[in-house]
């Protein structure tokens, strides 16, 4: 199969509908239709930090089959010893992404992200609570951070239980 270039009549005019379509879904949802102007470059200091912003924006999607694959891959980071991604993604948790991590026209599920992220340490504490111990006091620290919301504060509590953290299951 041959397949003719870009700028060949039926080709552009394929192009042309899509971006049609996809100009109409903007429209629909009533967002902004997508520019690279304002588009903002992510930056990181290093390879660990760009891994962790990434999977930290994905937590926030707002779909959930992109969420749950971001907490596969952040239970995957835990339970496997990435320890300085493991600590970007800890430190993104408690603080946000950099810029240019997250389309600015779809809002940030910050608490998707959090559950997301508390659900990983979860699960990998059920295999190795010694790879989730380092993340206590952080742990802790969002337990304190979201008194009145009810998962959160589950799923903290199951952290504390599983890795015999007698202090935070008392906050």
């Amino acid at each position: 199969v041959e397949i003719a270039p870009w700028d060949q009549p039926d080709r552009l005019v394929a192009l042309g509908r899509v971006t049609g379509a996809l100009g109409a879904l903007e429209t629909a949802l009533e967002i902004d239709q997508w520019s690279p102007a304002g588009v903002e470059i992510p930056t990181t200091a290093d390879s660990d930090s760009a891994v962790a912003a990434t999977i930290w924006s994905a937590l926030a999607d707002p779909r959930a089959s992109t969420r749950w694959r971001a907490t596969h891959a952040a239970r995957f980071l835990i339970a496997f010893g990435a320890d300085d991604s493991v600590q970007a993604l800890t430190d993104l948790v408690l603080h946000d992404a950099p810029a240019g991590f997250a389309d600015p026209r779809f809002p940030f599920y910050r608490w998707y992200a959090i559950e997301g992220f508390l659900m990983a340490a979860e699960r990998a504490a059920v295999d190795d609570p010694s790879r989730v111990t380092p993340l206590l006091a952080s742990i802790a620290a969002l337990s304190a951070a979201n008194p009145d919301h009810v998962r959160i504060q589950h799923t903290c509590t199951q952290i504390a239980n599983r890795c015999g953290d007698a202090g935070l299951t008392r906050s």
